[in-house]
């Protein structure tokens, strides 16, 4: 029987207790401000930057969220349209400015000793590339691209002085389209899945935060982990596709993961199949999904499995931790349904398994997400990021941020949780409610505070939002 959720209680309880304001900042932003940070985990030190269309400035703060320095510089060239990412000593912050064909870089250093800062040009060919992905990482940042009709990435490495180039050479891998035919890479990235996922595109996840099923139901995906750069490919039903990058040796490897074995229903109206995967601490979480069934699985990178199950329409759910549920736009428009709604859901939309390491726990969220539905309300869309037991949110530029919050705006979202320990046994016990989901309720509350951010300092995680001139750091918990 579907039954409403009522969480009236629960909102009461998470604000009384769930959020303490650090410290906060008199400021006067300008309409049109962007917002962003740069965390220091080493001196808990936090650069908190400014940027209109005049000035950048930045402000340095320490774990309290007080005052340490301030900077003010103009803002580069108006060819430099875009910021696209960071590198270097987090002392003294780099920032990399990019034109809007991406072929002029300009790197602006934040020197706080000697409050200057200094400039450097790049010139970008891109000749016969595409360019796939921008990121920071270790002290360095990357550009991404792919040699047109190849198997050939390029790799642009930039660190605090200078720029290399190091090419890799894909040939003798299995690319294969949806078809499970032969073809390249590239053709691999341009594939268009209609609704789901744009040509070209690839989502990037980080491990430092939880990941949205908005964002992990991409059939293309890459993961950031220490010095390890992993594409993902779910393009055809049969295989997850694995190409790991060493970041430091360019030494690239192969893995072919064979996803849970699921055969069409031939009495079924709709007879396709359908399936994903997550990559999570050397383990691939893989669904595969009928109009009848969802397949489960858990393996090593051997392709060894280490759990595997299937969810039923007339059966519980024997691995899950939580009802399962659907939630439009808020967690006020949220209700449990039956098995086979799910099925029909996940099979019919786009599924998606995210997963979080949760206290000594793998937090694993299975659902689908559908496509963009008609406008809601900003509060809607930030409600809509986060079920009370965990939908769990993206990361970007290796942090959470704001942008991240809409990411199922305008989506109907199904989901059911489940907790494994490290060694892929399922595990019984309820959800412990995320720190993203207090930030959620404490916005929900506080529709009029704007030009927010997030950050994660330590194991805790800080929310800036701006009101009345002044702009307040609060902290919140797992």
């Amino acid at each position: 029987m579907i039954k409403k959720i009522t969480i009236f209680a629960l909102l009461l309880s998470f604000s009384s207790f769930s959020q303490e304001l650090v410290g906060s900042i008199p400021l006067e932003l300008k309409k049109g401000t962007d917002v962003f940070q740069i965390v220091n985990e080493t001196t808990k030190q936090t650069t908190f930057f400014l940027s209109d269309n005049k000035k950048v400035k930045a402000i340095r703060l320490n774990e309290k969220m007080q005052v340490v320095d301030t900077m003010s510089v103009p803002r580069p060239n108006s060819k430099y349209s875009k910021m696209i990412g960071t590198c270097g000593d987090k002392s003294n912050p780099m920032l990399f400015w990019a034109s809007s064909n991406d072929k002029e870089i300009l790197t602006q250093k934040f020197k706080f000793l000697e409050h200057k800062t200094s400039e450097q040009k790049y010139d970008l060919t891109f000749i016969g590339e595409k360019v796939v992905e921008e990121f920071s990482l270790n002290g360095n940042f990357y550009i991404i691209s792919v040699i047109k009709n190849t198997n050939s990435l390029k790799f642009y490495v930039f660190n605090e002085t200078e720029k290399t180039e190091k090419t890799i050479d894909l040939n003798g891998f299995n690319f294969l389209d949806s078809d499970i035919k032969r073809t390249t890479f590239y053709n691999v990235l341009l594939e268009n899945f209609y609704g789901k996922q744009e040509s070209g595109s690839i989502e990037k996840i980080t491990s430092d935060s939880p990941i949205s099923l908005a964002l992990s139901y991409k059939k293309r995906k890459v993961y950031l982990e220490n010095n390890k750069l992993t594409f993902t490919f779910d393009n055809n039903s049969l295989y997850t596709q694995l190409i790991m990058v060493d970041l430091k040796t360019f030494i690239v490897k192969e893995k072919m993961i064979k996803k849970p074995d699921l055969m069409k229903d031939p009495s079924a109206e709709v007879n396709e199949l359908e399936s994903n995967s997550f990559l999570h601490q050397d383990k691939l979480f893989q669904i595969k999904s009928s109009p009848n069934l969802i397949k489960f699985s858990i393996k090593d990178l051997d392709d060894k499995i280490l759990y595997e199950n299937t969810i039923h329409k007339e059966k519980p759910i024997d691995f899950s931790n939580s009802e399962v549920f659907l939630e439009n736009g808020s967690s006020k428009n949220k209700k449990t349904i039956e098995n086979s709604k799910f099925i029909r859901k996940v099979n019919n939309q786009s599924p998606a398994i995210s997963c979080y390491k949760q206290d000594d726990t793998i937090l694993v969220t299975i659902g689908s997400v559908s496509q963009v539905q008609q406008q809601m309300s900003n509060k809607m869309m930030v409600g809509a990021m986060f079920g009370v037991a965990g939908v769990l949110l993206a990361s970007a530029l290796s942090s959470p941020t704001m942008e991240n919050f809409n990411a199922y705006a305008n989506r109907e979202v199904t989901y059911v949780n489940c907790l494994f320990n490290q060694t892929g046994e399922h595990i019984t016990g309820s959800v412990k409610p995320l720190a993203f989901e207090k930030i959620r309720i404490y916005l929900e509350n506080n529709p009029t505070v704007s030009s927010q951010t997030i950050f994660k300092l330590e194991n805790d995680y800080y929310l800036g939002s701006f009101l009345k001139n002044e702009y307040s750091f609060r902290k919140f918990v797992n």
